[in-house]
């Protein structure tokens, strides 16, 4: 990831949409805990809808960033991990 990208995923402009396509399974994971980190802290409500073979590895990325994953995912309405 460059660093405009990061920029873009850890500042987002308030009610905008991102697409960020990826080809580097590793990147993805990354680029989702950026993105979801950068919402959290500012206070903001975050949904992620997430398949199921990076749902662990975005989980575990987050916890590393310092959110008690667990306790969001027993405060808020759930979350559900596609196959």
């Amino acid at each position: 990831m460059n660093s405009y990208g990061a920029a873009v995923l850890a500042n987002p402009h308030p009610c905008g949409h991102i697409v960020y396509p990826y080809t580097d399974e590793n990147l993805v994971g990354q680029a989702v805990c950026l993105f979801s980190s950068a919402g959290i802290r500012d206070g903001e409500g975050v949904i992620l809808i997430i398949a199921a073979d990076h749902c662990e590895s975005i989980k575990l990325r987050l916890h590393v960033e310092g959110f008690d994953v667990a306790a969001y995912e027993q405060t808020g309405p759930g979350y559900v991990c596609y196959d």
